[in-house]
């Protein structure tokens, strides 16, 4: 990257900046006719001297050559404020392009990082360099040789009027810029200086915001959260001193200009008026004068602001160019290349006097010497964990060795590109990510290596499409869409998209990710337009199933949905909506203030009760956790009020006793509300929603339902003979809600489904519903087993000739980690494996046993050199 941000923006905008120079030049001569039209106006046309008596062979008195002038000065203005139109919304779409292609290029950049980098640097300082910190930049690159040529026209523009006026005016005007010149830039200096302390400590404020995110749990165990608020508090009394040292110098700096600023007016008045009183110089020119002075002082202050800004961008640039530009990084056509026809890896991986030192310079790897059969089955260990780690990131090729090389079929792998190795080799370590998408997207994430325009179906229309391709052209962008298909099935081996099904279930099966996948397709809503079987499944499956559950044993197991009948296992929101709320204003958190809802209350008098009902859960709440810590789990369990608001309903408490229930305010009534759509009967027994009560509910229930009408954008509601896709699939199937307090209610009845899905053979669609369950930030909706199992099956759907797997699967128990090995093996017979193990007893599963430490195999089948 280039070190000077002025050859950076030259060398992608020298074009752009020339066309702007061009268009300033011709708005100059436009700004100087428009300074002369006033003294003519005043001097000329009011003031009767030089009146022509014809314009262009045209006769023309006084008034009609006034009108003249002050059309000439109105065509004028609207010249020049498009020119300005044209020539600020060229700047901000250039600065706008630039700071996309700087951001891209910084990402690119983070792609190029070696491994070793982001143990130095969090993500919590990476991440604000290229989004806050490039922020100006865009505005800058617009600007940066634009704005200095154009002030700078003005500025000559306005002086050479004033010169031209009379020479001493002219000497008046720029009396004041040299030292104007000479002190600004000093004191600047110590500006940029402070701006550069404030940004370092920005970032490492940043840092340590995204360590207490990632250690809250260790916060909350250990007691910590006073050490680390006296932290935060220690680096933002830092950030606010070098601040505060910042706008005392800034705001004496504007001071100074506004000083100086008031100066040179003083002086005309005084010499000016002196002149004109003397005779040497006319009113209008005058008045002439101190207009182009009033209009002078704005490019000067706005070059003066430009320096500033120039100086505080300096030092941005240089500091984000110095992070993204570590030793070390992976080569351009290393990253970038493509390859056609891809060769399998077919004889062995070799290592040769292979040595690796760590980033304090500490040799972990010592020229180890070995040979790995590609179509075996081989076990690492090691001293240590940091031994197999590392040795498994060399052959891998995520770290380069200090020394040696990693030969893949009797080539150097350092010179293979990514685009290779990505494809014919995979890796999964502890380093390994969730990404923050679906579990599909994450398992089959190692299939994503380019486009399949035959599968592409994009949102965007061809115009959108082609408009958005030549924004990203101009700014050095991907033209790639990432809404297309990416998943290329044939890379994973699969001859068909049904073949690929296939495999997607064995995988599914080697990891026994399927049950849990199931699992979590019964408890989620279902995308019916991505899986258009299921819902007529589930309706199967509900029809299957709604014998066995009205038998004796299962009768008191589930509370079905019964337009009828009261659910004393759903809320009172759930009873009165009786459906799946689509609308903001229909969602349960929002009953208390949606209208039409309050209006039927009102006519069943249930807006009294619930009033009531809300003020009693208030006091009870109250009453049995006001002493509770606010971190306690209590709280999440079983509280209706959350800590952070105990205060207000402590104060409606106090206020309902000096008062009445009925004078509260609106806002005061919401939230007594809130609580009581919160009440489930079954759930919290408290007897606050008694059998005088429900049928009034229903009441409601019925007049809500008919007011909105069956098909309506509001609520989808409960319909035997439908499929709900705003419920989950298991609530769909027993329509109904499992009954709190039932002792292994919840086993039973997935035991019930389970055997009806197998009956029916359905179970494959509710796992694929189950696999659109979105991981969360870092896999963090996930258990940490279901994490490592999504790792290892990321890596074999892309069918790999070199499969490498470090400790991947240590989360789970002995017995299990034995069974999901034995599973991977036998899906990789007479395929390449090497795994990194934590527990010595599974090394006998393996062809060999590799020391990495040594190079030597002490192995039961010993491969042959």
């Amino acid at each position: 990257m280039e070190k000077s941000i002025y050859r950076y923006i030259l060398k992608y905008t020298r074009r752009d900046q020339i066309y702007l120079i061009i268009l300033t030049a011709l708005s100059m001569p436009l700004i100087y006719l428009g300074l002369e039209i006033p003294k003519l106006i005043i001097n000329n046309a009011l003031g009767g001297e030089g009146v022509p008596s014809q314009v262009l062979g045209v006769e023309i008195d006084r008034l009609q050559f006034l009108l003249l002038l002050c059309l000439g000065y109105l065509l004028l203005a609207i010249l020049n404020g498009g020119l300005k139109y044209i020539m600020n919304v060229y700047r901000g779409s250039l600065g706008e392009r630039m700071l996309r292609r700087f951001r891209y290029t910084l990402y690119n950049r983070i792609l190029r990082f070696p491994l070793a980098r982001f143990k130095r640097v969090s993500s919590g300082e990476i991440i604000p360099m290229i989004t806050a910190e490039t922020e100006p930049l865009g505005g800058f690159i617009g600007d940066s040789i634009a704005l200095p040529v154009f002030q700078g026209g003005l500025l000559i523009t306005y002086l050479f009027f004033i010169f031209n006026q009379g020479v001493w005016l002219g000497i008046v005007a720029i009396a004041l810029f040299p030292p104007q010149m000479i002190i600004i830039p000093r004191l600047q200096r110590k500006v940029n200086e402070l701006a550069r302390q404030r940004v370092q400590n920005v970032r490492k404020l940043a840092d340590h915001v995204g360590e207490s995110v990632a250690g809250i749990s260790d916060i909350h165990s250990h007691y910590t959260s006073r050490f680390e608020q006296a932290t935060i508090s220690h680096r933002l009394g830092t950030i606010y001193d070098i601040r505060f040292d910042i706008y005392k110098r800034k705001f004496f700096i504007k001071f100074l200009n506004n000083f100086l600023a008031v100066l040179t007016p003083f002086f005309f008045y005084s010499i000016g008026g002196y002149l004109v009183l003397q005779g040497e110089l006319s009113l209008g020119a005058l008045v002439a004068v101190l207009a182009a002075y009033k209009d002078l002082s704005s490019p000067w202050k706005e070059l003066l602001k430009f320096y500033q800004i120039t100086q505080d961008i300096k030092v941005k640039y240089a500091q984000i160019i110095e992070q993204f530009d570590p030793p070390n990084m992976f080569d351009t056509s290393i990253v970038n290349a493509t390859v056609d026809d891809i060769e399998p890896f077919k004889k062995s991986l070799v290592t040769r006097n292979l040595s690796y030192k760590d980033e304090d310079d500490k040799k972990i790897i010592d020229r180890i010497n070995t040979q790995i059969p590609l179509d075996k089955h081989i076990a690492l260990t090691g001293a240590s964990s940091i031994d197999t780690e590392t040795f498994a990131q060399l052959l891998a090729r995520l770290i380069t060795p200090a020394s040696g090389q990693v030969l893949i079929d009797e080539q150097d792998s350092k010179s293979f590109p990514e685009a290779l190795v990505g494809q014919q080799l995979a890796y999964s370590g502890s380093n390994s990510h969730v990404f923050n998408s679906s579990l599909t997207d994450n398992l089959l994430y190692g299939l994503k290596h380019e486009r399949v325009p035959e599968w592409d179906d994009t949102s965007l229309d061809l115009e959108e499409q082609k408009r958005r391709n030549k924004e990203s052209i101009a700014s050095a962008n991907s033209v790639d869409d990432p809404h297309a298909n990416w998943i290329d099935y044939r890379a994973s081996g699969a001859a068909d998209p049904e073949h690929f099904k296939r495999l997607i279930n064995k995988v599914l099966k080697t990891l026994e990710i399927d049950d849990e996948a199931f699992e979590l397709g019964l408890s989620e809503t279902a995308n019916t337009e991505r899986h258009p079987l299921l819902a007529e499944q589930v309706l199967q499956i509900r029809k299957a199933l709604s014998s066995e559950l009205k038998q004796p044993q299962n009768a008191e197991l589930v509370e079905f949905f019964d337009t009828e009948s009261y659910n004393a296992n759903l809320s009172v929101a759930e009873n009165v909506v009786f459906g799946a709320p689509i609308s903001e204003h229909y969602q349960f958190h929002c009953l208390s203030g949606n209208e039409l809802i309050n209006t039927l209350l009102k006519e069943q008098g249930l807006d009294t009760i619930f009033l009531k009902t809300g003020y009693r859960l208030t006091e009870i709440m109250l009453e049995l956790f006001s002493d509770l810590d606010e971190d306690d789990e209590l709280f999440e369990q079983f509280s209706f009020i959350r800590a952070e608001d105990f205060p207000e309903y402590e104060r409606i408490r106090a206020e309902v006793a000096q008062h009445d229930l009925q004078n509260i305010s609106d806002e005061d009534r919401k939230m007594l509300l809130a609580l009581t759509y919160k009440l489930t009967p079954a759930r919290h027994r408290l007897g606050l929603i008694d059998d005088s009560i429900q049928p009034l509910i229903l009441k409601v229930r019925k007049t809500l339902r008919e007011t909105l009408g069956e098909q309506n954008d509001d609520i989808t509601f409960f319909d035997i003979k439908e499929y709900n896709s705003a419920i989950s699939i298991q609530d769909n199937i027993i329509f109904g809600r499992i009954a709190y307090g039932k002792p292994n209610a919840q086993r039973s009845i997935r035991e019930l489904i389970e055997t009806a899905v197998e009956k029916l053979q359905f179970r494959t669609e509710i796992i694929w519903s189950g696999l659109d369950y979105i991981a969360g930030s870092g896999g963090t909706r996930l258990s940490l087993i279901q994490r490592q199992k999504i790792m290892v099956a990321r890596c074999l759907f892309k069918n790999p000739d070199i499969l490498i797997i470090d400790g991947t699967l240590s989360a789970l128990n002995s017995t299990d980690q034995t069974r999901i090995l034995e599973n991977i093996i036998k899906f990789r017979k007479g395929r390449n494996l090497i795994w990194s193990l934590d527990n010595p007893e599974l090394e006998k599963h393996f062809d060999s046993v590799l020391a990495v430490d040594t190079g030597e195999y002490t192995a039961r089948n010993e491969p042959q050199s």
